[in-house]
């Protein structure tokens, strides 16, 4: 047991055996530091406030005419950064409104209304622009009245609520750009009788090709690539070890 050769053989093996935990784990912390530079946030929420006190006057035709007595609750939403950058500039994104509406009959009786976004630049210039209809769910008056009977408990003692929650996609496939970045949104309902109990801006990143295969297939990308690292290292290092062995 005490020989040279022996205590040698058990050198080695513990030598190897601290090369692969060194090599496993610095595989896996390349792969982390890879994944987190290079897959952005794939989505992002932040809550809108409505100006209802005193919301935007409609304005119509190229000339910015305002219409009197129309007026439209508007919303100022900044977006995430560092350093001036937002979103990623290598692929695109969904927006979307999401909105809490009282299921009221004032609402009920209101119809379709409009939900319009704009994402500006720092300096206010428009980058991009849409707006969608937006209405509450029809339910006829069975439903509803078989839906307060069932959620009578939960409705008195303010479990739930009696609400819908609307999901607008506004845009697809927005993409920011590296000399003009998106700086804050602004989000415009068509009428201040619009009952809302609140609301919110998603903006959801539409990942392609091995950003799609590492967030969506995230084991068995980092089994892959972990295995692929590690296995070149341990290979540069048996080739290092047997080039050094000769020598020593």
């Amino acid at each position: 047991l005490t020989s040279p050769r022996t205590k040698r053989y058990a050198f080695n093996a513990g030598l190897g055996c601290f090369l692969l935990f060194l090599i496993l784990t610095t595989s896996v912390l390349a792969y982390g530091a890879f994944y987190f530079t290079y897959v952005p946030d794939t989505s992002y929420a932040t809550p809108i406030y409505f100006d209802y006190a005193s919301p935007a006057p409609v304005a119509t035709g190229e000339g910015g005419l305002s219409l009197p007595g129309v007026m439209m609750p508007r919303a100022h939403v900044d977006l995430p950064g560092r350093s001036g950058h937002y979103l990623s500039y290598d692929h695109a994104y969904s927006v979307i409104v999401e909105l809490q509406l009282p299921s009221s009959t004032h609402n009920r009786d209101l119809g379709n209304f409009m939900v319009g976004v704009e994402l500006r630049t720092e300096d206010h210039r428009i980058l991009h622009k849409s707006s969608r209809p937006g209405i509450l769910r029809y339910e006829s008056t069975l439903v509803r009245s078989a839906k307060s009977l069932l959620w009578a408990a939960p409705y008195v003692v303010g479990l739930a609520e009696e609400e819908q929650t609307l999901r607008i996609p506004i845009m697809e496939g927005v993409h920011d750009s590296y000399d003009e970045p998106v700086h804050h949104a602004i989000v415009t309902l068509s009428s201040d009788r619009v009952w809302t109990y609140g609301a919110s801006l998603h903006l959801i990143a539409r990942l392609t090709g091995l950003r799609y295969l590492m967030y969506y297939w995230s084991v068995p990308t980092a089994l892959a690539f972990i295995s692929a690292f590690a296995f070149w290292c341990l290979l540069c290092t048996a080739l290092a070890w047997h080039v050094g062995s000769t020598w020593w």
